[in-house]
């Protein structure tokens, strides 16, 4: 809405700067929680058979939240001629999904197992990275990016359920922290990717690479998840 209304980049950035010093304001009033356990950090291998397929579908879930959010605004302006309010419904309508997947979607893991949520969700989402590649209108556009963040919404809070669910108690907080780092990785390389991707064969076909991307979870990593199951 800035851009539409012709606010200049020093004006849109000061405001979210001025939000984010409000937000931090609040934040330093709120009371600290209290620590749990002894302080030490826990004996034993951290099983990484469990933690790295799941690293990597956290990783995939990530990238294509990240593809969507960068890039789906510049997708719509450039290719379907949006302005720049129009341009914006995109990552705002990955928003505003994945608010609803995320809010709704853990009552799925109470009738179904982890795997099968993701594998659902990561399916889901890459029907709507390819529709919104093949789009030739705004409204099938944002259809795409509205079904993506449907399905992406799910990925990620169940891949860290999957985990600390089936990793001892004592090993748990050092399996989400490197569960964690394997799969914001994702922030980093979603970026250079579309951008390189973009750059030589179009943003169209950045998000189509990003459906074929979502699909090895369910083809390749559920699988590697279900079998690295510690007995």
């Amino acid at each position: 809405m800035a851009r539409e209304l012709g606010a200049s980049p020093l004006v849109a950035f000061a405001g979210l700067g001025l939000a984010a010093l409000l937000l931090v304001a609040v934040m330093g009033s709120a009371p600290t929680a209290s620590a749990h356990g002894d302080g030490r950090t826990p004996r034993g291998a951290t099983p990484w058979r469990l933690i790295l397929p799941a690293g990597l579908v956290v990783l995939i879930g990530f990238l294509s939240e990240q593809a969507t959010e960068g890039w789906s605004a510049l997708h719509l302006e450039r290719n379907l001629g949006a302005g720049a309010a129009a341009g914006a419904v995109g990552p705002a309508l990955l928003g505003i999904t994945m608010t609803v997947g995320r809010l709704f979607g853990q009552g799925l893991a109470q009738r179904f197992a982890e795997p099968t949520v993701i594998r659902i969700g990561a399916a889901v989402s890459a029907c709507g990275a390819l529709l919104a590649a093949l789009a030739d209108s705004l409204w099938i556009a944002y259809a795409g990016f509205a079904v993506l963040g449907l399905g992406a919404s799910v990925i990620v809070p169940m891949a860290f359920a999957f985990v600390a669910a089936r990793c001892p108690a004592e090993r748990r907080a050092q399996a989400i922290s490197r569960l964690s780092v394997i799969g914001y990785a994702g922030f980093f390389l979603g970026p250079p990717l579309m951008g390189l991707v973009s750059g030589g064969i179009g943003l169209a076909a950045a998000f189509a690479m990003v459906a074929l991307i979502l699909l090895l979870i369910p083809l390749a990593l559920i699988p590697w998840m279900r079998r690295s199951t510690p007995a």
